[in-house]
């Protein structure tokens, strides 16, 4: 298993300290990656062909203007509502006339009413619907625009490839989904041979046991994993401790720290440092951790109060909770950007028309976009204070890559 600090001496290509040079050389690490996202390369794709076709792209720009135009024009707010309830009343003759399958035959006088009603109502709705458009030169010549745009999309090749990425990318959504799945495992079996053990000491340690995906019906809230001690005595709260975030991609560990950062002031009742009006629910109506909480997990029942997180305490070097806030990640580069601040990189690149990274002019651009999408606290940045504090770094598991050997997406 690597350590913290062989990651930050080996693998660290942080964006927030580069120059241009290095920035390019660090975009050109990522497109080698990218270049075998079939994803990524349908976008570019669909990217060359808008560059090959200015009478297309020419029919986009018309298409935005119009829209923007149309948007101030006084039937704009009515022909929206009529667009909603068409669409209502076409659900509502949809399901009667289902309801007629269903219904014994005594029962068709009511249903065959209210389809009457309903496609009265949508007769109605249309009739308005063409009169405003004919009232507005500008509705009008949108919807002109709006076909030859689309008898466009289709002569060039365009429909087809955006509906190419569509399929592309719910496939890529249920591959995501197993592999999730999967690492949540792997890292479970992880925790219990590495952090479950220290945690078990003494004679309570059958009592010790992981729960998975806690929520305590609290506003952002969900931990991927708990070890807690159970009770002694019936109705009485468990013991944290230790909580437990899984993250498949290493660059994901400062948003889950800063999240748990917060959480963990809310659930000790520091208030100075979360915003009540953020964890207001049904189940804690005053914003604060001040009532009983309850998990469910096989077939079991588990209580929580304040008292539960009673081991959370401050580290007093970094003001942080380290001690018992554990991470579980797969060993990889460190970006200094979290996954879902890359995938909008990943994006723009390769939908990004003017897209030319030969250019100083582009680049520089797309440098400053994409460092101010960093945070000032990042994965490198986590392991550094956890480094820092004295026997904190433990608390950091790194999965080898050869334990987790699925392709990322």
């Amino acid at each position: 298993m690597p350590t913290v600090q062989q990651l930050l001496d080996e693998q660290t290509d942080d964006l927030r300290m580069l120059d241009l040079a290095g920035f390019r050389r660090w975009i050109a690490r990522h497109l080698e990656r990218w270049e075998q996202d079939p994803v990524f390369m349908q976008r570019v794709r669909i990217r060359e062909l808008l560059r090959s076709s200015p009478s297309l792209r020419e029919r986009f720009e018309e298409h935005r203007r119009l829209l923007l135009a149309v948007a101030g024009t006084p039937q704009f707010l009515r022909l929206k509502q009529i667009e909603q309830e068409l669409i209502d009343a076409g659900k509502a003759i949809e399901g009667l006339t289902a309801a007629f399958a269903r219904k014994p035959s005594a029962k068709h006088g009511d249903l065959r009413q209210k389809l009457r009603d309903f496609r009265n109502l949508q007769k109605a709705l249309r009739n308005e619907q063409a009169e405003l458009i004919q009232s507005s030169p500008e509705q009008q010549a949108l919807r002109r625009t709006a076909r030859q745009l689309q008898r466009q999309r289709v002569a060039s090749g365009l429909e087809d490839e955006e509906a190419k990425l569509q399929k592309l990318l719910k496939e890529r959504g249920r591959r995501t989904g197993r592999l999730g799945s999967g690492f949540e495992d792997v890292a479970a079996a992880l925790v219990q041979a590495e952090l479950v053990p220290e945690l078990s000491r003494g004679k309570l340690a059958t009592r010790v046991q992981m729960l998975r995906g806690v929520t305590l019906g609290a506003a952002r809230i969900e931990f991927d994993q708990l070890i807690i001690r159970k009770p002694l005595r019936p109705q009485t709260p468990v013991e944290v401790l230790a909580i437990v975030e899984v993250k498949r991609n290493i660059n994901d560990l400062a948003h889950a720290f800063r999240l748990r950062q917060e959480n963990l002031a809310w659930l000790t009742g520091d208030a100075a440092h979360y915003s009540p009006e953020e964890y207001r629910t049904q189940q804690f109506q005053s914003g604060h951790f001040d009532r009983e909480a309850y998990h469910e997990e096989g077939q079991e029942r588990f209580l929580f109060t304040r008292s539960s997180f009673r081991h959370f305490r401050r580290d007093p070097h970094s003001d942080c909770f380290l001690n018992r806030l554990a991470f579980v990640a797969r060993e990889g580069p460190l970006w200094g950007i979290g996954s879902t601040a890359l995938a909008r990189i990943s994006h723009r690149i390769a939908t990004d028309e003017e897209y030319n990274l030969d250019d100083d002019a582009y680049s520089r651009r797309l440098f400053r976009w994409c460092r101010s999408l960093t945070q000032p606290v990042e994965a490198p940045d986590v392991l550094r204070i956890y480094l820092a504090a004295p026997k904190q770094a433990k608390r950091i598991l790194i999965v080898p890559r050869s334990a987790d050997s699925r392709r990322d997406d």
